[in-house]
Formats: structure tokens, C-alpha cells, sequence
């Protein structure tokens, strides 16, 4: 009895192991970071883990508007990680191009607009925000398929042979049937000319 429950308890700690101890890829992906104001902000980000599993994200943007408002003249962006509320500042965005590096998992990136760039904490209003979405290409094996080009010319290759295929035997039908007739013509003249050559006079 004792044995059994033993026997239970480990393999319960072994599956917990395996549930839960997995490794975070949810940072790597593409995030479209949209604007939550009437302005046509648009930002494009893209997450690697790199072999020293830190996070190099890259950032692109669209229709910043300098100044952002009275007195406002810096985008910060920031993260917000996968396992805390604490947002996470990756830094500044400059004039729409940048790159920054984490070492924390996070699941979203957004943009406020601060008056100072230096803060630790968001403090001005949210201007874009978006989702990590996982890079589908790098997770579904892809099977090579041939070009639809090759399949057309291997198609018509058949098709041809099958034509010419089916000509010859027709040529070859019509020859016999020729043959045949030229064969009974001959008959019936020889059967004519030897009818003509042995009756009585």
C-alpha cells in the first residue's frame, strides 16, 4: 500500500515537471502595434531569442507625429512581461526606427507618449499597443510541392503522347481498312477477268 502511494506521488511530481517547467517562446513573434487614437500611428515589431536568451526586438514605424503634443517629443515603448503586471521599458523610439533588448518574456508592446523620456513607469497616455503573435512559419513543418508550371508541361507531355498514341492506331485501323478493300477489289476483278476468259464463245 505504502509502495503503491509512492509510486503515485512521483509520478505526480514527474508530470508536474513536465506541465510546467516549459521553455518561454511566447516572446518570439511579430507584433502589429496599432494606434488607440484617431492618429494613424502604425508600428511593426519583431521578437528573436537569441542563443544567449536574451530577446532582440527590432521596431518600425509609420506616421509619428513630432511633437506629440505641447511640450511632448518622445515615444517610449514598453512590454508588458508574461508572468508580472510591472511593465518593462524597453526605451525610447527615436523618429520610428529602433531596437532594444529583453531579458523578460512578454506577451504585448505598447507606446506612450512622456514628456519625460527618463521615466521608470508609464505616465503619459497609451498612443499604440499590440499582441505577440507566434511566427507560424518557424512552427509548422512545410512540405515542398512542386511548381504549378511543371505540373501543367507534365500534364500536356501526356496528354500529347496519349494523342499520338491513339493517331497511331487510328493510321494503322485505316491502313488495314484500305488494305482490306484493295484485297477484295483485286478478288473480284480476278474472279471477273477469269469468268470473262473461260466462258464459251
Amino acid at each position: 500500500m505504502k509502495t503503491s502511494k509512492i509510486y503515485g506521488v512521483a509520478i505526480f511530481f514527474i508530470l508536474s515537471f513536465f506541465v510546467y517547467v516549459k521553455p518561454s517562446f511566447a516572446s518570439e513573434g511579430t507584433v502589429e502595434m496599432r494606434s488607440t487614437t484617431n492618429e494613424d500611428y502604425r508600428c511593426w515589431v519583431a521578437s528573436i531569442r537569441m542563443q544567449n536568451q536574451i530577446y532582440s526586438i527590432l521596431v518600425g514605424c509609420q506616421n509619428l507625429l513630432y511633437p506629440a503634443g505641447e511640450n511632448i517629443y518622445s515615444y517610449v515603448v514598453w512590454a508588458t512581461p508574461k508572468e508580472d503586471d510591472k511593465p518593462i521599458k524597453l526605451g525610447q523610439l527615436g523618429y520610428g526606427k529602433a531596437q532594444f533588448q529583453s531579458k523578460t518574456p512578454f506577451s504585448a508592446v505598447y507606446v506612450t507618449t512622456e514628456v519625460n523620456p527618463n521615466v521608470r513607469a508609464p505616465e503619459g497616455p497609451v498612443v499604440m499597443r499590440g499582441q505577440v503573435e507566434t511566427i507560424r512559419f518557424l512552427e509548422n513543418p512545410t512540405t515542398p510541392t512542386p511548381t504549378p508550371t511543371s505540373t501543367k508541361e507534365e500534364e500536356q507531355k501526356k496528354a500529347e503522347e496519349t494523342t499520338q498514341g491513339k493517331s497511331l492506331r487510328e493510321r494503322f485501323a485505316l491502313g488495314l481498312k484500305r488494305a482490306g478493300l484493295a484485297a477484295v477489289l483485286a478478288i473480284v476483278a480476278i474472279i471477273g477477268l477469269v469468268y470473262i476468259l473461260t466462258r464459251p464463245r
